[in-house]
């Protein structure tokens, strides 16, 4: 899940900042945004590097661990009435 929220996040911040910076490829009209992103989509080296692995196993489970031990010191807080 965490990767496919930072592919999908990266993927929108590149096509918001470059949209309409950057010339369009032959064969496609000026302005259509949208065929420009699927044919870019589409490029197999820019697959491949969404497909590596930018932040190893053990630091996301040690992440995910210090989420839970937030969440539950959070919880127990509000069920005791601390502030």
């Amino acid at each position: 899940m965490t990767r496919f929220v930072f592919k999908s996040l990266m993927i929108a911040g590149a096509f918001l900042f470059f949209g309409g910076h950057l010339p369009l490829p032959e064969g496609l009209p000026r302005g259509d945004a949208a065929a420009a992103l699927r044919m870019s989509l589409a490029d197999p080296a820019l697959i491949e590097l969404l497909d590596e692995q930018v932040v190893p196993d053990f630091a996301v489970a040690a992440a995910e661990k210090q989420i839970a031990i937030f969440a539950h010191h959070i919880i127990e807080g509000v069920e005791t009435g601390r502030r």
